[in-house]
Parts: C-alpha cells; sequence; structure tokens
C-alpha cells in the first residue's frame, strides 16, 4: 500500500508560526510554518522569526579594486590555511591567518583567460582549468598542468654513441700482478686481494666500467709489501689513462686506490671550473683525485694546479652553489702509455666502487631483428612537482659489443621554455621493445639537465622494471574547465562536447608502477561520452561515482573493477559547473529549469517545488549558467543551510536558502526562503566555503570591488542597515472575528502592516506601526518584549499580515546569551504574535 502524506494543518489565525516561502500551497489555506514572502529574515524551526546574519569584509592587506572571478581554499599538509584570489588573469595567495598576500611565481605559459574556473585538490596541490588555462600550484608557484612529449624534429639531430668501455678479458689476462717489498700493506690473513683497472677519460672526466678482475686473481701479500702492476695496455685514446682499484681481504667489492689524502676548506664554483682550495694538497696537474663530502661536487676529476693550497677541475655541468669541507683523495694511476705503475699503501677512497655494477651498458648478445638498446627521451620536472610527459624513440638501435658507457648527444635545449625543465633517459633491454627508466644502484634516474644536450650513460647502467617510461602521460585538453576526484581517478570535461575524461591512476602511482603524476595524466584514450551525446555542465563525485549532467540530463558514470559503466540518464539536467553541493544530506544541484535536485532512491528528484515560483523564479534565464551552491553548517547557530546564488533580469544578486532544519511532513527536505544583500554583495559575487585560522567553518564571498565578505558575520551588510519582509495570509477561520489589536514578543522595531483584502497590493498595505520609536508596549510588560499594534478596522475573515524589520544594529546583533534565552534576547526577533481575539459573527 503506497505511503499516505500527513494530513495539511491549516495555519489557525490564534497560532501563527513562521516558516519558509510556500508558493505551491493553496494561499486561502496556508500549512502551519509558511509565508508568501520571506525576504532576509530567517525562520526558526520553533516557528519564531529573526533577522539573517549580515556580512563583514575580511581584512585583506592588499586590495585590487577589480572583479573577483574565484576564490580557491586551500590547506597545505603542514596545516596551513590559503585562498587563491583570482583577478582577470591575476592569481593572489592570501594566508588566512594573517591576510597577507603574496603574488606566486607563474612558471610555463602565463594565464590568458579571465573566465571563472574549476579546481581539483590532489596530492597536497591544486589543479585549476577555465578553458584556456591548465595550472597547478603547490603554495609557491603555479606550473603548466602536465609535460608535452618531446616532438619528433626536436629528437631528430638524437645520436647515440660509444664513450669509456671496459677493459677486454684479452688486455685484462695480459696483466700481470707482482707483490713485492717496499711497501706498507698489511698481511693478508683471508683469500687475498682482487685488483681491476678503470679506464679514466682526462679530457671529460669520464670513468668507464670495471666490472670484471685483472684475470691473474686474488693475490696475497705478507707485510710491509707492494703490489706491482703491470703490462697495462696502452688505449687509443690519448686522454685515457689506467686508475688502479682493489677489493679487501677476501672480498669482492673493489674501491679506487689513493695515495694522498687531504681535507677540502671550499669548492668555489663559476660556470663549469670548480676552484678547490685544500691546504697542502700534494698534487700536480694531471693528477686524478676523488672528491667526497663536498655536497654539490663529490666525483673523479683531472686536476690543473694552481699553487700548493688551490687546484681547479672541470665540471660537466654549470650548477651547484658553493660549498664548504669535504676531502681530496689522490687515486694511484697509469698515464695512457705507462705500462706498469707500484700499489705502495692499502688507502683507499671508499665512496666510489671501482666494479660498479651498473657503470655502463652491458654488451649486446640478443642478435636477431632488434639487437642492442633503443633509447627513448621524456619531458621531466623532478625538482618542480616530479611529473614526465610522454616518451619518444631517441637514436638509433645501439648494440655494444662490449661494456661501455655511451654518448647522448643533440638532445633540445628546453630551457628557453621553462628551466624546470629536464629531459629523463630511459632505455628497452638487449633486444627488447619497452623502455624503463634508465637508473643507478641507489634507484637515481638519468636525467640531461636544464639547458644541458648531452648526457652520458655511465653510472645509470640499468633500468628500473617498476617504471616504464610513459606513454599515456598526455596533456589534459586546455578546453576542461569542469572537475572532479572519485577514488584513485579525476575526471574532467569541457563546456564544448560530450566527452568526459579520465586521469591516470593514484593507484598505479603509489604501487611506482609509471612515472609522473597521475593527476596531471590524461591519455586520449581514456574517454566516455556522455549517453545523450549532449555538452556537459557539471560534473561532481557522489558516493565514489561520477555524477555527469548536460543541461537537459544527468547520468551516473560508474567504475566496475575499472571499466566505466553509466546509469541513466534522466531528465533532470544542471545549470552549470558550480551549481553542484555536497552536504551533510547528501549530494544536491540546481537544474537549468531552476530546481533544487538530489537523488531518492536511485532516481533525481526535484525537492524545491514549494518555493521555485517565489524564490528560485528570480534567477533569470540569461543567468542560470552563473548559479553557485555552497553549503554551510554552524552547530552554535542552528545553521544548516544550501545557498543557491544567482541573478535576476537587472544582474543583481539573488540568493535562495534551502534550509534543512526546516523539514515536515510537506517538506521532508526542508524549506527555502530569499536573501538580498545590500552594498557590495548586492551585485553579483563568487562563494567559497573554507575554515578560518581557528578552524571554523566559514562562507566567503567575492565581490566585484576586489574584497572578501564573510557571510554570517554581523548584523548588518558591510555597514549597511538591511529590510527583512515577511509576508502572510493569514485565516480567521469560518466566521468574522473581531481582533482589535495584535501583540507579539520580540523587536519593538518590528513594522507590522495588514492588507485589507484579497486584492490590495503590497503598495496599498496599512502599516499598523505608526510610531518611528517602536510598537506600542503592552501595559504590565514592560520588561517582557510584549508590544502591540493596533487595527483600524479590527473585523478578520482573510488578510495580509505583513513584518518588516530593518536592521539596527548599533542596538545588538544575532547574538545568543548564555545561557541562550536568559534573559531574552529580543534584537531583530518576533518570538509570538498573540492577536487579541474578541467577538465572531458568522459570514
Amino acid at each position: 500500500m503506497a505511503s499516505r502524506k500527513p494530513p495539511i494543518v491549516i495555519a489557525a489565525f490564534e497560532d501563527l508560526t513562521f516558516g519558509g516561502t510556500d508558493t505551491r500551497s493553496n494561499p486561502l489555506n496556508m500549512p502551519t510554518k509558511r509565508m508568501l514572502r520571506c525576504l532576509n529574515w530567517r525562520p526558526m524551526a520553533n516557528g519564531l522569526l529573526q533577522l539573517r546574519d549580515g556580512y563583514a569584509t575580511v581584512t585583506i592587506q592588499s586590495i585590487v579594486a577589480s572583479e573577483i572571478t574565484a576564490l580557491i581554499p586551500y590547506k597545505l599538509w603542514t596545516g596551513t590555511q590559503y585562498i587563491i584570489r583570482f583577478q582577470g588573469t591575476t592569481p593572489y595567495q592570501i594566508t588566512v591567518s594573517s591576510g597577507a598576500v603574496t603574488n606566486p611565481t607563474v612558471r610555463g605559459t602565463a594565464f590568458s583567460s579571465s573566465a571563472k574556473g574549476s579546481f581539483y585538490a590532489f596530492n597536497n596541490r591544486i589543479h585549476y582549468g577555465n578553458g584556456t588555462d591548465q595550472k597547478w600550484f603547490d603554495g609557491t608557484t603555479w606550473r603548466d598542468n602536465g609535460l608535452r612529449a618531446l616532438t619528433a624534429t626536436e629528437v631528430n639531430g638524437v645520436s647515440v654513441t660509444e664513450g669509456v668501455r671496459e677493459p677486454a678479458s684479452g688486455d685484462l689476462a695480459a696483466v700481470t700482478l707482482t707483490p713485492a717489498g717496499g711497501g706498507s700493506f698489511p698481511a693478508t690473513t683471508l683469500t687475498g686481494i682482487l685488483f681491476y683497472f678503470a679506464y679514466f677519460d682526462t679530457s671529460v672526466n669520464e670513468l668507464g666500467p670495471a666490472t670484471m678482475a685483472i684475470t691473474a686473481g686474488r693475490k696475497t701479500l705478507t707485510l710491509n709489501q707492494k703490489m706491482t702492476v703491470a703490462v697495462l695496455p696502452t688505449p687509443s685514446n690519448a686522454n685515457w689513462v689506467k686508475l688502479i682499484g682493489r677489493s679487501n681481504d677476501g672480498a669482492t667489492d673493489g674501491y679506487f686506490c689513493t695515495n694522498t689524502s687531504t681535507s677540502v676548506t671550499s669548492c668555489t664554483r663559476s660556470g663549469t671550473t670548480l676552484t678547490v682550495i685544500s691546504g697542502t694538497h700534494g698534487l700536480s696537474t694531471g693528477d686524478v683525485v676523488i672528491l667526497s663530502g663536498t655536497t654539490n661536487f663529490d666525483g673523479m676529476y683531472k686536476v690543473t694546479v694552481s699553487d700548493g693550497n688551490t687546484f681547479t677541475v672541470t665540471l660537466r655541468v654549470a650548477t651547484g652553489a658553493n660549498t664548504t669541507g669535504g676531502t681530496c683523495k689522490r687515486v694511484v694511476m697509469a698515464a695512457n702509455a705507462t705500462a706498469s705503475v707500484d700499489v705502495l699503501a692499502p688507502t683507499t677512497d671508499t665512496s666510489m666502487l671501482i666494479n660498479e655494477a651498473n657503470r655502463g651498458i652491458a654488451a649486446s648478445t640478443i642478435g636477431g631483428s632488434t639487437p642492442g638498446y633503443q633509447f627513448y627521451a621524456s619531458i621531466a620536472n623532478p625538482n618542480g612537482g616530479g611529473h614526465v610527459g610522454n616518451r619518444i624513440a631517441i637514436g638509433n638501435r645501439y648494440a655494444p659489443t662490449y661494456r661501455t658507457n655511451l654518448h647522448i648527444a643533440g638532445l633540445p635545449d628546453l630551457s628557453g621554455t621553462d628551466s624546470e625543465w629536464e629531459i629523463q633517459i630511459g632505455r628497452t633491454g638487449d633486444g627488447a621493445l619497452i623502455p624503463y627508466a634508465s637508473v643507478d644502484s641507489n634507484g637515481n634516474f638519468l636525467y640531461a639537465a636544464s639547458a644541458q644536450t648531452s648526457v652520458t650513460v655511465q653510472n645509470h647502467g640499468t633500468t628500473d622494471g617498476n617504471n616504464e617510461m610513459p606513454f599515456r602521460n598526455t596533456v589534459i585538453p586546455a578546453a576542461c574547465d569542469k572537475f572532479a576526484v572519485v577514488g584513485d581517478y579525476i575526471w574532467a570535461a569541457d563546456s564544448v562536447s560530450a566527452t568526459v575524461r579520465r586521469s591516470g591512476s593514484a593507484t598505479s602511482a603509489r604501487f611506482g608502477t609509471v612515472l609522473g603524476q597521475p593527476e596531471q595524466s590524461w591519455a586520449s584514450d581514456d574517454i566516455q561520452t556522455f549517453p545523450t551525446n549532449d555538452v556537459v555542465t557539471a560534473i561532481a563525485e557522489v558516493d565514489l561515482e561520477t555524477f555527469v549532467a548536460s543541461a537537459n540530463d544527468c547520468a551516473i558514470l560508474t567504475d566496475v573493477a575499472g571499466i566505466p559503466m553509466w546509469r541513466g540518464p534522466w531528465r533532470k539536467g544542471c545549470a552549470g559547473k558550480r551549481a553542484v553541493v555536497k552536504t551533510d544530506h547528501g549530494f544536491f544541484w540546481v537544474s537549468t529549469d531552476k530546481e533544487l535536485c538530489t537523488f531518492d532512491n536511485g532516481l533525481p528528484t526535484a525537492i524545491s517545488e514549494e518555493y521555485e515560483a517565489g524564490e528560485l523564479a528570480q534567477i533569470d534565464d540569461q543567468y542560470v549558467s552563473t548559479i553557485e551552491c555552497v553549503y554551510h553548517r554552524d552547530a552554535a547557530k542552528l545553521i544548516d543551510e544550501i545557498r543557491i546564488v544567482g541573478r535576476k533580469s537587472d544582474g543583481t544578486a539573488h540568493t535562495i536558502i534551502h534550509d534543512f532544519r526546516l523539514r515536515d511532513g510537506e517538506s521532508p527536505y526542508g524549506q527555502g526562503r530569499g536573501v538580498e544583500y545590500l552594498g557590495p554583495l548586492a551585485a553579483r559575487h563568487t562563494l567559497t566555503q573554507t575554515r578560518d585560522s581557528s578552524g571554523a567553518r566559514q562562507v566567503w564571498a567575492g565581490g566585484t570591488d576586489g574584497n572578501i565578505y564573510q557571510l554570517y558575520q554581523g548584523a548588518n551588510d558591510a555597514g549597511n542597515e538591511f529590510t527583512a519582509d515577511g509576508i502572510m495570509l493569514i485565516n480567521a477561520g469560518p466566521n468574522r472575528v473581531d481582533v482589535p489589536w495584535i501583540d507579539y514578543y520580540g523587536d519593538q522595531l518590528v513594522n507590522v502592516s495588514i492588507g485589507h483584502t484579497l486584492n490590495t497590493a503590497i503598495a496599498d498595505f496599512e502599516s499598523l506601526s505608526t510610531s518611528i520609536t517602536g510598537n506600542e508596549i503592552v501595559q504590565g510588560a514592560e520588561d517582557s518584549f510584549l508590544y502591540r499594534v493596533h487595527l483600524n478596522q479590527p473585523e478578520i475573515v482573510k488578510k495580509y499580515l505583513r513584518f518588516q524589520l530593518t536592521s539596527h544594529s548599533a542596538d545588538g546583533d544575532m547574538t545568543l546569551n548564555n545561557p541562550p534565552h536568559c534573559p531574552l534576547e529580543s534584537y531583530g526577533r518576533i518570538y509570538e504574535v498573540v492577536p487579541g481575539i474578541g467577538m465572531a459573527r458568522g459570514r
């Protein structure tokens, strides 16, 4: 059996209570707690009527006198609360606690559109799009949302060539190791020491691989012996020298043998020249040293001696701030044509392995149609968000016949576009097709730094099989201007198509299976089409599903095991991208037909029928797309409501309040009323919900004058006294009732007026409050806020009754006493209406 609504209770004249706007009911038989007009009043659930709250100017240190088009609340994980204020094409950052205003750095493409956009918060960052611009913000800097792929033209000249190689097995077999007296080695006690040698190119400070020990094998030494390494080869490249290393007794890891060690006082860089001060360093020009502990300049270099305390080395890249501290050690070296060298002491440098397993690229052994390695490159910003763009193949496949470093040259210089951009390098396996990021033994990626057009694959000889070089990190289309974070994805839509787009998965990013940031990755084929093929007007998250609407219809896009599926569509469209709101009572939106809607048992339902004609209809059709909604709850003030802001035909703002606290059998979701502000917010404005420095929920509005205003604040409209207006059609019952006066408890300055006939225009209502000092105090109730107005035509059947009150904030505000209502607060309130009912006669 279908459920039945409770019977309507007619508002008897002797039981007047106040409520929201009702244009649905029969005006001659209005239910209780209903009014024909409720403007700037706030009816309470208990039936009393009080003035709405005002609004006040938020103190901001810097004001720009132009329209605010967007306010974006933003809270860092550190707890600092900000508001981003958009004015024209300029975003400002406001620190909520202090009102301080800064102009964040904008990198990459400048903002070019002043259109109202939307945003999504993800990974401690704000991502903003307005249909033209796509940027993200980390609290200090705006950057482009997404990184493009390199073009074929940009990489057309890239070459991959051989660098310093590993000594050939034949060369290693020819080398002899001879222990002899005259050294300072301790006696070996285990299986002996392995010795290595590596080629080093002194012209570019490039160290080659040496994964294989000298074939002579482990050698044992007695006390105070040295080791003579002989029959070393002479490489054809005259810049190559031979560096000696060894393992510890019985171990395998090899470290470079050294014969000096001095402290570094300072490192000072000028371009690619590094000046090192190291007292009494004992070096000669052409020596090879290892710098360690310098923070920015650790590595192996050929030195040029300036004096006994100073030398210079050449850096590969002109980057790095000056430092102090560190250690300098000279490496035991045999010059290019020198075939023998003595290792006199056991000293080594343990900061660098000579037999590093990942130095150089292993020889190709696959053969077949795709032998060797194919290198790839992507634009990356490792120091500015960590995103990586899509990959592109660079150079030809390279199939080395021995382990070797590789030189990648001819890379594009992107520093003119953005000096943060670097180029990340990856490669396939030998004979393989899928490229992964090149990494060193510590998992560090390989980059060509900004302005660097070449890079050596040296210590990054392996790849990370969990990080495929990206091919689905396409840049988000510029036209997107509405977004929703749904689970591990972001969904986006534009205002020119029926396409709904999905970002990369945060789950994949968390498990390290993709490079880059998923929220900036928008594969061109990860799309859905709205079922009716209409242009999308709104998108939002609803219970981990995606609400998508056009002007005419709505539907739900759900993700079932990674497969998007549609429910709907239904004939309830959405007015615009800001006409949606999540509340403690569920998800709501305003339709293009100016209805407040929600889902009831899985189906879209309009819940605003009671006040659509009286309130929502005041929004002019031409401004429907500009409707904005925001939800606010304040337990202390008994506020639980949606604010719907639209514009009337003259362009001024009209706000509809949907009050969840005014629920009853006829309006199970609540009632509505109107708000019209004076002052700056009488014009169009934009809203946001934020939290203040104490953590309390607040609603802020950005005005056309460049100021920000806090709603629900104070007793006037930024210094302007406003007027509340409420109209009821009273029903005296079946008889003509004599009512010589009407008493009420509340504010003495309430203006009570009456429309004597059902044909009385508002302008012709008779005012019953004739004194400018307030209504008559009822004798004997001088301290009880009981006031009286007299009726000149006391006989009533059906008449209009109007209550108006202009705020007089100098006398009070809506703050409750402690405890509430003790003593009774009178300012701005009507608690009870008590008509003086006399004789009655039949009609």
